[in-house]
């Protein structure tokens, strides 16, 4: 764990840099383009987790504030995905997630299960989350791995589902998205589209970017709509003149430089993609191969964060109305955008679709979270994570709420 915990602390730039270099050595890619595009890769990724983070800290006070003014009162409180890793690398078996989660992957593309080569290893403490719920309720940490073994093939199924659209839709070459806090929802995704279609009325509206920008010139660009997004969502949570400016510009920001990173992702990646593609191709002709990446790489399109951040005052209404939800919806609440953009392609960027897709995903979210509270509570504290004053119980709003995790949780506690 001294050793994970080593790896895990250079964070996510640091390791894809690694990894890239590490994966591009090994198919023998021209060290000067190995080099250049493992540093590229480091910097794009460093780039997109200083944005996020200045999403983060324009969307915790503005969050804080509607829940000021709503006068919302809820018992258990989201403190964000941070608290899931927590419990995650607590779990006494943790140790073994990655390199188990390496040879499952390799087996998978062995066995031709799966065309992902999932160099997101930084993210692997997702799928451990439900190894470290299910080892937990059992009380068997070989059940456990078990759980988290189960848990990456689903996702990296997803994953081989979605790579095409994803790739088209993104212009992301070669691409596929293995991650635990994204996949789990794209079968809602496939369900709503169908239902979406057979609806009147419904199947007829369809909203994307391209259409905006055509009807609305300047107006419709992703700039301007951060902005006007910004202000509105600033005058909603009764922000002064200068807050309100301030918001604007700071998502007006956001919905021009993430896209800007996840292109400076590809145009470093491409020559070392191509390489490994051509190499795979000699070997084993006639398959692909897909290289996973955190799905921050899709959060940079403008749709998904223009969907993802008019959902936070919906997710806090919500949370307000919902009969029996108890859960505050408030760290994670950036990450919604997150989970949208893997949605996108399904809904071929109708942006309305995703935003109804979205208060789904949302209301699911709200109910597994209310439901898992206690358990995530207990492992928390045990993991050392503090419970909030005036909060009974503590959960991660996305990160905590998996489909999977959910449903393996129900069959664990059946028998």
């Amino acid at each position: 764990m001294q050793i994970i915990n080593y790896i895990l602390g250079l964070g996510s730039s640091v390791m894809l840099a690694i990894i890239i270099f590490v994966l591009a050595m090994c198919f023998r890619v021209k060290i000067s383009t190995a080099i250049r595009s493992s540093l590229m890769i480091g910097v794009a990724f460093y780039g997109i987790n200083l944005v996020i983070g200045g999403l983060m800290s324009t969307v915790a006070p503005l969050t804080q504030a509607f829940i000021t003014r709503t006068g919302i009162n809820l018992s258990v409180t989201d403190i964000g995905w941070s608290s899931a890793s927590s419990i995650t690398w607590a779990y006494p078996l943790a140790g073994l997630f990655i390199p188990l989660g390496i040879v499952v992957n390799i087996v998978l593309l062995i066995l031709k299960r799966t065309h992902v080569v999932d160099v997101d290893i930084w993210n692997y403490w997702v799928w451990g989350f439900s190894g470290a719920i299910i080892g937990t309720i059992t009380g068997n940490v070989w059940i456990g791995m078990i759980a988290f073994v189960i848990t990456e093939i689903i996702v990296l199924f997803f994953a081989d589902k979605t790579a095409k659209q994803i790739q088209n839709y993104f212009d992301l070459p070669n691409i596929a998205i293995p991650h635990g806090n994204a996949a789990p929802f794209v079968p809602y995704a496939w369900g709503l589209n169908k239902l979406f279609d057979i609806i009147p009325g419904l199947n007829k509206i369809d909203i994307d970017s391209k259409t905006i920008i055509k009807k609305f010139g300047i107006f419709g660009e992703p700039v301007f709509l951060g902005f006007i997004i910004g202000i509105l969502l600033s005058i909603f949570a009764g922000y002064n003149f200068a807050g309100i400016l301030t918001t604007g510009i700071t998502l007006a920001a956001i919905m021009v430089i993430l896209p800007r990173m996840t292109k400076i992702i590809m145009e470093a990646l491409s020559p070392v993609t191509t390489v490994i593609g051509e190499t795979l191709q000699k070997r084993f002709p006639g398959q692909e191969f897909y290289i996973g990446l955190d799905v921050a790489v899709l959060a940079g399109n403008a749709d998904a964060i223009a969907v993802g951040v008019l959902l936070i005052p919906v997710s806090i209404i919500l949370a307000m109305i919902l009969p029996g939800n108890k859960l505050l919806p408030f760290a994670d609440l950036p990450a919604i955008a997150f989970v949208v953009s893997m949605t996108l392609p399904i809904y071929k960027g109708n942006v309305f679709r995703a935003f109804l897709g979205g208060i789904v995903i949302v209301i699911s979210c709200l109910y597994i979270g209310t439901y898992m509270a206690p358990m995530f509570t207990t492992l928390a504290t045990n993991a050392g994570v503090a419970v909030p004053a005036g909060s009974t119980g503590v959960m991660s709003f996305l990160s905590g709420t998996s489909p999977i995790t959910f449903i393996m949780t129900l069959i664990a506690k059946m028998f």
